[in-house]
């Protein structure tokens, strides 16, 4: 454990944003070990951040929905590519 004292949030590390260049391989390191390290700013603290195993990472499906009415995709007339294939649905 690094000697950066570090928050306990729902079992999870928290360390300021002001605080992340000192420690930042020892901060690598946890996550590497598959701990999830929030990152705060503020002087309440407040994550506004979450670094996690890249594993994790690359074994959870996206959900398109979060930008639903933020945003517009259209399709070329030409694409060949079924949208299910473009989000990663099987056919």
């Amino acid at each position: 454990m690094c000697s950066l004292k570090l928050l306990q949030l729902y079992s999870m590390q928290t360390v300021a944003a002001k605080d992340i260049s000192t420690h930042f391989m020892e901060i690598l390191f946890q996550v590497q070990k598959g701990e999830q390290v929030a990152i705060s700013i503020g002087d309440d603290n407040n994550p506004v951040a979450l670094l996690i195993p890249y594993q994790i990472a690359s074994n959870s499906k996206r959900n398109l929905g979060v930008l639903e009415g933020k945003m517009d995709v259209q399709f070329s007339d030409d694409l060949d590519m079924s949208i299910d294939a473009f989000i990663g649905e099987k056919e």
